[in-house]
């Protein structure tokens, strides 16, 4: 949020140097109190105010923390494009014309939210690229979870993305099973909360991922976790060290009060773990590793 109240640049798409425009007014209330980078967008000025002005924001030096856009509604869509195509992840849209003017105000809108949750899956996908070691394709997956409910969705999830449920190894079994109470049968998605009530909710989940992570059956390990109901679950590094010794990729959802999850989900990412706060983004995040082929792996695989 700190890019969104100090911005170290701002764009202002449909600046004007029209007297009493809201352009205009928007221009000199930047320029009356804002101190960082002012980029003007408006294709009919070479400046403004005497401020450089550019045609386009893909035509500004430079990146862009913030855009803040005052053009008539139906060019909306194209500017958040053109925000995209630029990188800026952060956008005000003070253009009036959308829900409230009737049913094609309402679809102008749905265009700019899908416009900016698809802008918002690629940067988490991409992060999570970046953090998810090269899977196979159809990678096996164990889950961990705290809810039989969640871990069964989480399959059907991974199933729809054409990833595989893990079958865990006898070896594997056996240490689960000394896990859990005998009348629970163990299986896959790994459901710990009758395991709660006899190891307690830590070493529950810590001698069940260390019983997992060493599964030559297992590519990867999707791990669920509510923040503030059972204390904080052991060090991320151990965890991302431990799957990086045995070849895993690790991936987290998040669930719990709102600062918690995202101090976890920043712990987890700074040790390389991919965290998500939505169980199908991570699903489609672990999905997109697992489709994904170096470009060295795609061109040993040609003719020659």
């Amino acid at each position: 949020m700190k890019q969104f109240f100090q911005p170290d640049s701002v764009a202002l798409i449909g600046a004007s140097g029209r007297d009493g425009s809201l352009g205009s007014h928007l221009m000199g209330n930047l320029l009356s109190g804002y101190r960082g980078a002012l980029y003007p967008v408006n294709q009919n000025y070479s400046d403004i105010q005497g401020v450089p002005c550019y045609p386009s924001v893909e035509s500004i030096p430079g990146p862009v923390d913030l855009a803040i856009i005052i053009i008539p509604a139906p060019a909306v869509p194209a500017a958040l494009e053109a925000c995209v195509r630029k990188g800026i992840g952060r956008v005000i849209i003070q253009s009036a014309g959308f829900s409230e003017v009737g049913p094609a105000g309402e679809a102008l809108q749905e265009t700019c939210l899908s416009i900016a949750r698809d802008f918002q899956q690629m940067i988490e996908l991409t992060r999570a690229l970046a953090m998810i070691p090269h899977t196979p394709a159809h990678c096996r997956t164990a889950v961990i979870t705290f809810s039989g409910g969640a871990g069964i969705l989480s399959c059907d999830l991974l199933e729809e993305q054409g990833l595989k449920i893990a079958e865990f190894s006898p070896e594997t079994m056996e240490r689960l099973e000394r896990v859990f109470p005998h009348w629970m049968p163990v299986s896959n998605p790994v459901d710990l909360f009758p395991a709660f009530g006899t190891r307690g909710p830590l070493q529950a989940y810590r001698e069940t991922f260390d019983a997992i992570v060493g599964d030559p059956a297992v590519d990867a390990i999707f791990m669920h976790f509510i923040v503030g109901f059972y204390g904080q679950f052991g060090s991320m590094a151990e965890l991302k060290e431990a799957a990086e010794q045995e070849g895993k990729s690790l991936v987290l959802w998040v669930i719990g009060r709102r600062e918690g999850a995202r101090l976890l989900r920043r712990e987890s990412e700074k040790n390389g773990i991919p965290a998500h706060g939505e169980v199908s983004r991570a699903v489609e995040c672990l999905a997109a590793a697992s489709r994904y082929e170096p470009r060295g792996t795609r061109l040993k695989a040609g003719p020659g």
